[in-house]
């Protein structure tokens, strides 16, 4: 009598082990996906952020800089990322917006319609005076790369913006970077006036 109970103890074991297994080992790829995701983006997050503040303390910038800026910062990429940076006034006017990076269409320029929609650290929306400017710089980078097993992301996309306070209210952009941006020659500006 005591042998049968416990050989039922044991086969009892045995079946709840193998009902468990399969949940242990997806709680653990969901863990290691979860800490891949997490890594991800706070990668993405610390580029953005220098990307930003490197930008936002210089008092010019050249296309060839500017490239092997966003080269120098996304070092090692060998996933597909794209970036938009612009310059914004208080009041969320955008003054210019670029784009970089080696992929189109991963996310939306948020820079491409003004006034900017996104939060903004000290938004006057009164103020016309361009007195101050902030960076904005948007990254995003395409999550297929990242080798996911059982995660599936929301859009395929891990995006972060980083915004940043200029230290002069008006970056001069080289010739190149002018065209890139939409704007118009120093030279026929120096006319206009």
């Amino acid at each position: 009598m005591m042998r049968n109970r416990l050989e039922r103890q044991r086969g009892n074991a045995l079946v709840e082990s193998a009902l468990l297994l399969p949940i242990l080992l997806a709680a653990g790829l969901i863990a290691g996906d979860l800490y891949v995701v997490s890594r991800a983006r706070a990668d993405l997050e610390r580029s953005t952020a220098a990307l930003s503040a490197i930008i936002a303390n210089q008092d010019s910038l050249t296309a060839a800089g500017l490239d092997k800026l966003v080269e120098g910062v996304l070092a090692g990429r060998t996933d597909r990322y794209e970036v938009f940076l612009g310059q914004v006034g208080r009041n969320g006017e955008v003054a210019w917006t670029l784009s970089a990076g080696n992929a189109e269409g991963l996310c939306q320029n948020p820079l491409e319609n003004s006034p900017y929609q996104d939060p903004l650290p000290e938004r006057d929306t009164e103020d016309t005076s361009n007195s101050a400017a902030m960076m904005v710089v948007q990254a995003c980078q395409q999550s297929g790369a990242l080798g996911l097993g059982t995660l599936t992301l929301e859009n395929d996309t891990l995006k972060m913006v980083a915004v940043n306070r200029m230290r002069t209210p008006d970056l001069e952009l080289d010739e190149t970077l002018r065209q890139r941006a939409g704007l118009p020659d120093e030279d026929d500006e120096e006319y206009e006036e």
